[in-house]
């Protein structure tokens, strides 16, 4: 059975560019400086999500078989593209891409590499040809292989009367999104660049006569049955998905300010010593916030944002989410802060959690349990 694949994959700067620029041991947010504004090569990103769409040929139409798109708050990077490149090595399928021949299979190859992964798959075909059509880049094809001619994926979509991309997210929103534990929005952003790039595949098809009108419209149907049916089973645990946030403020906040600022004043040195108390004011903690929030995850997270990073951690062992740095030089502090006051981040999140919160009351865990 003749099959497509459509994917597309999420990415975030990676620690490599630290290493290839001997900035090991500095904080994210130097490092993010030290990158600039400027878009990081491919060699320097990370894969956090990738969305695949996987559709086969059923003569009368294309029926989508599978939809989804999983990320790093669920599985770590190398899960991730071996589950993927061992799909691709099972059915073997057409890929279909936009913008993938220059971004999406390159970043898929390098960090299949940099995490140790077998893909013969990807050898199965000639993926990484530009000019064949086992591996389509609509968006190469849709500007004839000129640059110049080239239109984003959301322009072509509304062009065409299709719904393109949500308002409240770009990519260039992905990486704060993700530094703020926002991972199953990326997601869901990510999902939806993949049904667009397959409505648009369904269009050139079309246009180029691979498919009639009647199988086009069939096809159209079918994936607005497919996503009915998928968006009907979703309402069940809508509640569940919603991100729930809950501010901790007062003496909690106080109590890591404090720790934070002994942090930071422990580490301050002058040519003769360590500076005075005196000399250190404690204004170098304004901006430190905590929020607890539960989302997707079975157990609700707490977010540390202060300097301009980020950090989030569970409420019930301080254990990192999967996938997230930031805030590394300040980790002792705050896993010393959460032993002496987990109680009361779970009293403060049983108090003020939706009556209808689908998380339910937190108990207490013993006090052996946790990080140390």
């Amino acid at each position: 059975m003749t099959s497509v694949l459509v994917f597309d994959v999420e990415t975030v700067p990676d620690s490599g560019f630290a290493r290839a620029h001997k900035l090991e041991g500095r904080t994210d947010g130097e490092i993010r400086e030290a990158i600039g504004d400027r878009f990081p090569k491919r060699l320097y990103h990370s894969i956090i999500c990738i969305g695949a769409l996987v559709a086969a040929d059923k003569g009368s139409h294309w029926s989508v078989e599978a939809l989804g798109a999983p990320h790093i708050g669920e599985r770590t990077e190398k899960e991730l593209i071996t589950a993927f490149v061992n799909k691709i090595d099972e059915i073997k399928p057409q890929l279909v891409t936009f913008n993938g021949s220059s971004f999406d299979l390159p970043v898929l190859r390098d960090r299949g590499m940099v995490n140790e992964v077998s893909a013969p798959g990807l050898s199965a075909r000639p993926y990484f040809n530009r000019y064949t059509e086992d591996a389509l880049d609509l968006c190469d094809v849709l500007a004839s292989f000129n640059p110049q001619c080239r239109a984003s994926l959301d322009e072509l979509c509304r062009m065409m009367g299709m719904e393109g991309k949500p308002d409240d997210i770009c990519g260039g929103d992905v990486e704060s999104y993700f530094r703020s534990g926002r991972i199953r929005e990326i997601a869901e952003y990510c999902e939806g660049d993949v049904v667009n790039t397959y409505r648009l595949w369904l269009r050139y098809e079309l246009f180029r006569g691979k498919i009639d009108q009647p199988k086009y419209e069939e096809s159209e149907l079918r994936l607005k049955a497919f996503l009915d049916s998928r968006n009907s089973k979703a309402v069940v645990c809508a509640r569940a998905m919603q991100r729930i946030e809950v501010p901790i403020e007062g003496d909690l906040l106080e109590s890591l300010s404090e720790a934070l600022w002994w942090e930071e004043w422990s580490n301050r040195k002058t040519d003769k010593g360590q500076v005075g108390l005196a000399e250190f004011s404690v204004t170098h903690v304004d901006g430190l916030s905590i929020n607890i929030f539960a989302d997707e995850h079975p157990v609700p997270y707490f977010l540390v944002s202060y300097r301009s990073q980020d950090a989030s951690f569970s409420i019930l062992d301080c254990a990192r989410l999967p996938g997230t740095t930031g805030l590394e030089q300040y980790e002792r502090r705050i896993l010393g802060w959460w032993h002496k006051n987990r109680a009361l981040l779970i009293d403060k999140w049983n108090e003020s959690r939706p009556n209808d919160c689908p998380v339910g009351i937190i108990t207490v865990p013993p006090a052996s349990s946790g990080r140390s």
